[in-house]
């Protein structure tokens, strides 16, 4: 995915910053509120979507914060998004999510596989990427608790998030299924005198 340009200031150039999220795994987003977390995860779904087609790359998007995500379900990549007050809606995404793992664990066992990225190599086969995209928004949000039996989501304390059960055992097992993006805000900015 492609985030923007960097000035190489010495040889007067500019150069696309570029990332691999199969290489770097899952990302973390931290800031304070209003510095552009959830722009920089619009930016690089947008980089995805562009360079992927639906038949490889499927979105599902939490937004927990300021409902900016929602113009994400207008994508053909993306499976669905879901609000923080959406609780059963928030379980059947994971729901599929955790199925898709547990299918992809067999199918890839199968194979011989270790990863999303060997699959794809070894067996020539499309296979959509699963970007799971979580937006907790900013710290002045209002404690939010979602659960079932199966997972936790919570916010113990404005602007923090904890993840449990299902949502860690999607993160651990996202070799199978692809990455995870997010946003984590950290306090105010410190002024700067």
């Amino acid at each position: 995915a492609t985030l923007g340009m960097v000035d190489i200031i010495e040889t007067q150039k500019q150069i696309p910053l570029n990332i691999s999220l199969p290489q770097s795994g899952h990302i973390a987003v931290y800031g304070s509120s209003g510095t552009g977390k959830t722009t920089l995860l619009q930016t690089i779904i947008f980089s995805l979507t562009t360079k992927y087609s639906p038949e490889m790359l499927n979105i599902f998007a939490f937004d927990f914060g300021g409902l900016n995500l929602g113009n994400l379900s207008l994508l053909p990549h993306c499976v669905n998004v879901a609000f923080g007050d959406e609780e059963d809606k928030i379980s059947y995404m994971f729901e599929q999510i955790l199925e898709c793992i547990e299918t992809r664990k067999v199918l890839f066992a199968k194979n011989n596989c270790a990863a999303y990225e060997s699959y794809l190599a070894t067996t020539k086969n499309k296979l959509p990427a699963v970007l799971l995209v979580l937006d907790t928004g900013s710290s002045d949000i209002s404690t939010n608790t979602v659960q079932d039996d199966r997972w936790t989501l919570y916010e113990p304390r404005p602007g923090e998030i904890r993840k449990e059960s299902d949502l860690g055992s999607a993160e651990r097992d996202g070799r199978y299924a692809g990455s995870v993006i997010g946003t984590e805000p950290t306090t105010d900015r410190e002024s700067i005198g």
